[in-house]
Formats: structure tokens, sequence, C-alpha cells
């Protein structure tokens, strides 16, 4: 078995706007053809026949000398691949599996008006649990920080789940992804400010742990300059949003579903359908039609039921509404005061097409916060052959010690990525991918960030964004 995790630091939220689903491969013996789904006598024919394993959940735990057993993956598989015996080589069979991301990733919904109505003015946090309570993830699934942001208004149209939560952590300087035990986590831009991040969880020696540490100076994201751009979302005119190329007939004795797409989104009420509603000879009908509407942020889905014994029309169709409407775009820009760009051009990155940024507020913070990641070359390390750690997750604080590549003293980093992999000789890390902690956070150790109830007003402690 072999398995890889990512995820981007907080601070690199705009310029990491998706996400990733992880992945795990793994690769069984199935001489018996045990894991055959053409295999009409094997035991779990009934169950893989016809793609039947396709998304089926699958768990992957460790136990490392006797201990206690340690998840390093969740997820679902994805169809397998089998390859038959040879003189050499014995049947086996492949599955690759994604991470819970895999499940929704392409599953799309719509907001209804009164979710969209409920949400105004919410956090990002409650935002993404409303869309994974939408989408059927339990509570007990989720785990979310506390937003950071009041967003004036959010709705999905015909969009994936998964990728609009990571449009929302990334407007919000965070992230959101599936973690090993299965979990929908969004993590605020904080968040590794928090217990247990605070505390180093174990100390790497080249002489005893990995036999190889790379140094990186990224400059990928480097830029002297962040503009953020807010698009505000306003309550505008109620106007006219749909009308169909055509009149809409319904046979007789027939039910017909239309579904409107609204040219503008509505502003959190329902709108209007009007009608004229006559038979195909065009004699007005006055009873035995029944229709109704579902109404959602930007569609409608109309609901035809004709009881009659002729066919009917509906001519001049319209829905009206309050629109919901882009307002005056906002730009806010943080410059560098580094003397690292005294003598160097300048470089500007331009932030903007998240419709969850819309405010002012919102914008400035962002960008201050992406100013800071890309203002200075960031420190990068990659720990190779490691000693394997199943209890190791992205996101822990590791000390690295190498007295021939650290010289001056051991590092303290972030863990962004672990590669594993698990065979006859054991579990072990093949690499493990670390962001400097000084990177990220300048001021964490010296003088430390402002806690609400803890820091004195007036202090020496830097407030965050």
């Amino acid at each position: 078995a072999t398995g890889s995790t990512q995820l981007a630091p907080a601070a690199s939220a705009l310029f990491a706007s998706r996400g990733t689903a992880d992945t795990m491969t793994v690769t069984l013996f199935d001489n018996a053809r045990r894991f055959n789904p053409l295999n009409s006598s094997g035991a779990l024919y009934s169950a893989i026949q016809s793609g039947k394993a396709y998304h089926r959940p699958a768990r992957f735990s460790i136990q490392v000398s006797g201990g206690s057993w340690i998840r390093v993956f969740t997820g679902v598989l994805k169809l397998p691949k089998e390859a038959g015996p040879t003189a050499s080589e014995a049947g086996t069979v492949t599955f690759t599996v994604r991470s819970n991301d895999e499940l929704l990733l392409n599953n799309r919904f719509s907001t209804t008006i009164a979710d969209m109505a409920a949400l105004i003015d919410a956090d990002e946090a409650t935002i993404i649990e409303y869309w994974l309570d939408t989408a059927g993830v339990s509570t007990l699934d989720i785990s979310a920080d506390p937003g950071m942001f009041k967003i004036p208004y959010a709705w999905l149209d015909d969009e994936s789940v998964i990728e609009d939560c990571w449009q929302l952590a990334a407007s919000a300087g965070g992230r959101f992804y599936c973690d090993v035990d299965g979990q929908f986590c969004y993590e605020n831009a904080f968040h590794w400010l928090t217990s247990p991040h605070t505390t180093s969880q174990q100390t790497y020696s080249r002489t005893t742990d990995y036999s190889k540490l790379t140094i990186t100076l990224d400059d990928s994201d480097l830029f002297s300059d962040i503009t953020v751009v807010a698009a505000a979302r306003v309550k505008g005119a109620i106007a006219q949003l749909w009308a169909p190329d055509a009149p809409i007939t319904v046979p007789a004795s027939t039910t017909k579903v239309i579904t409107a797409a609204l040219r503008q989104p509505l502003a959190a009420e329902n709108g209007t359908l009007t009608y004229s509603l006559v038979t195909l000879g065009g004699v007005t009908v006055s009873s035995g039609v029944t229709i109704g509407v579902n109404w959602y942020a930007q569609r409608a889905i109309i609901t035809i039921v004709n009881a009659n014994a002729f066919g009917i029309m509906l001519q001049q169709a319209a829905i009206t509404g309050p629109q919901l409407a882009g307002g005056n775009q906002h730009e806010e820009t943080a410059a560098s005061a580094s003397s690292f760009w005294a003598s160097r051009s300048r470089r500007v990155r331009r932030f903007a097409g998240n419709a969850y940024i819309q405010t002012p507020a919102q914008a400035a913070s962002l960008a201050e916060m992406m100013r800071d990641w890309s203002q200075a070359v960031r420190l990068k390390y990659q720990l190779s052959n490691v000693v394997g750690n199943p209890e190791r997750k992205l996101g822990d604080l590791i000390t690295i010690s190498d007295t021939i590549m650290l010289a001056a003293g051991n590092k303290t980093a972030y863990i962004t990525g672990l590669a594993w992999k698990w065979d006859k000789s054991g579990f072990s890390h093949t690499s493990i991918d670390c962001i400097d902690a000084a990177t990220l956070y300048p001021y964490a150790t010296s003088p430390g960030y402002f806690i609400i109830g803890s820091s004195l007003l007036g202090g020496t402690h830097k407030v965050f964004y």
C-alpha cells in the first residue's frame, strides 16, 4: 500500500484556491481470483460484479510493534485493476482509494431561497457546514473552526459542494479538506496558532530518523504587492429573470417539469411566475391544471400537472423578482515594506473572481495575509526515507535536527505533505514535506499574537490581521 496527503498552508489560501482529494493505492494478492468481478463462483461476486465495488468505503490502519491501531487513510474505492497470474508472478488486484472528498466532488446542488435567506451575513464556517448538511454529511463527520468573516450572500447553483467549500475557505484565508479519519475539516487562518500545533510533536534527526534533508528556497509565489478585489452583492430592482424561448405545451393527462435557469440570482426572496393558460387551439383554460414552483437561488423548478383530456399551453410565461446584482468592485492593496525589494523590480499579484470576497474589510485582511506570505522567499524542507510514525498528521509542528544542513541550530516546521508506504518491511514515510514555521507566523514566538481574554490592551502583542 502507498498513500499521499497534501495540505496548502493557510496563508497561501488564494494562491492555492483549489484543494485536492488525497489518494491511496493498495495491491492485494488475488491468485484465487477472489476480487475478480467476472468470477461468478467467487465469494465476493455478488458484491463486486458489474462495478459494485465503486465508492465502497475503505479504511487503512497501521499497528506498530503490537501497539494500538492507528488510522492512516479513510476514503472510497475506485474500480479495481486486476492482473492475472504468470509463470513468475501471482495474480494481483490493485485498488485506488480516494479520500471522502470524492463522494461529493461531482455531486451538484442548488440552494433554496429559504436557505439563501437564512445564510445572509453568515460566516464562512457556518456556510460550509450548511453546504455539507445539504449534501447529507452527518454533523459527526464535520470539524469546523470558528468563521472569521461575515459573507453577505452565498448560494449554490447546480454546483459542487466540495469545490464551493474550497472557494469559501480560500476567501477567508483558511483551508477545507478531508482528513485521514474521513472527517470534512475547515481550518481557519489562525488554526495553526492553536493547540496542539503550538507544540512540536516529534524531533526528526538525520542520524536516526531520515536519510536526506532537502531545503528549498521557494520563489514560485514571490510578490511585493498583493491586490484583492471584493465584489459586492446588492439587492437590485425587480426585473424579468426568465422567459421560455417558446410557449410551453403539456399534453393531456401529463405532468411536465420545467427547470428555469435565471439570468441573475434572486435576492433571497421568491420570484413571481406569470402566464396565460390556453388550449392548443387558443381557448382559455380555467380548470384541471395545477402549477407549482420550487424556488432556488438562481433557478426555479416549475411542475405543471394537466388533468384535462386535452393538451394545454402556457403563453407569455415569465419569472420576475428582486435580483441579486453585482455592486461596485473594491480593491485593497497591501505593499511590502521589506528591504528585500529595495533594489529589485516590484512584482504585483491581483486576485479577483472569488464570489465570496464581498466586503472591503475581508479583502484588506486577505491582502495583508497574502502580502506577508509572498513578500519573502519561503523556506521549505523535505525529509526522505523517514522512519514511519502513523501518528503524524498534516499540520503537525515538528523539529528537524541536522548538524550538516542546519548547522545554526534546529528548525521547527509544519507538515504540509505526507507520502507513505506499507510493505513486507513495515510502515515508512517515503517523504515528509514541511514549511518553516517562522515563514507563516513571524510573531508567534515573539512578541506573540493578541488573544481576546488573555492579552492586555496596549501591550506588545500583535493583532492577527
